[in-house]
């Protein structure tokens, strides 16, 4: 499995668009990893999870068309990660009469149809697939597990269960700290890759996760098996008022087993 990260911050990116915090600051003047664009990322080319504002810039930094993109997932209906008016570009006459397209397939809770419905209107090009709390959706080869997020949206937000080609992947943001009854599905399965939000850095926080949340959750999927020791750990989702740069990111988490995400960042799984 390759998990292409194509954002990595929370709504306002990073540098926030009319903040002068220290931190955007430092990213303003030094570029680098801690420049960061609103959350996305790619699974294997053909699957992307969230689709927010910055999607064409992210595509263009990363050399990732999304013309290949098949599958659409979205977790909420929150703008940094659903920004359906670009989905006007899935259609003539953005797209050229000679351009041979494909079915964009688009996933997500029924809030996420209605707004496409009032918001985009798209053409044939692009299906709506409802998906509901715990119910498995296969997907070509791949199966899809929607689990209720803790977050406030429009809706009802889900994180993602994902397996394709023996991987299991928990895409896991936006979010709290995991509701009893998302544990309670989870025991008996064996994640291969936890993709989890850190949204407020230093800090613990709820509709979010900081990094005592996510040490947390580590700390429980491995005392109850859901996770091993060759499960990769990832912190993602961050937001400037968490205070950290992506160095001192690294520097508390990767003493804990925790890569930090990065925009641009590739991994690839075996499984």
């Amino acid at each position: 499995m390759k998990i292409t990260f194509l954002g990595t911050a929370a709504a306002e990116g990073i540098p926030g668009l009319f903040c002068r915090c220290s931190i955007c600051q430092h990213a303003w003047v030094n570029g680098g990893k801690d420049v960061r664009a609103r959350a996305s990322v790619l699974v294997d080319d053909i699957f992307k999870i969230d689709f927010g504002p910055d999607s064409y810039q992210q595509s263009l930094r990363a050399q990732q068309p999304l013309h290949q993109v098949k599958h659409l997932l979205i977790t909420h209906t929150h703008s940094d990660h659903f920004y359906p008016e670009d989905l006007h570009m899935h259609k003539q006459p953005f797209i050229a009469a000679s351009s041979p397209g494909h079915l964009l397939n688009i996933y997500g809770c029924p809030a996420v149809g209605e707004i496409l419905e009032e918001e985009a209107k798209t053409d044939d090009s692009v299906v709506f697939h409802p998906l509901t709390a715990f119910e498995p959706h296969n997907i070509e080869d791949a199966t899809v597990v929607p689990l209720p997020a803790e977050h406030s949206s429009r809706g009802q937000p889900f994180i993602y269960l994902f397996q394709r080609n023996g991987i299991t992947l928990l895409h896991g943001y936006d979010t709290g700290y995991f509701f009893e009854e998302v544990w309670s599905y989870l025991e008996g399965k064996t994640i291969d890759v936890a993709l989890l939000d850190c949204t407020a850095g230093k800090f613990p926080s709820r509709g979010h996760m900081g990094i005592p949340n996510i040490l947390e959750v580590k700390k429980r999927m491995l005392e109850s098996g859901i996770a091993t020791e060759k499960t990769v750990f990832v912190a993602t989702h961050f937001s400037h008022n968490g205070q950290l740069l992506h160095h001192q990111l690294e520097e508390r988490l990767h003493p804990e087993g925790f890569l930090v995400a990065y925009d641009g960042m590739v991994l690839e799984i075996e499984a």
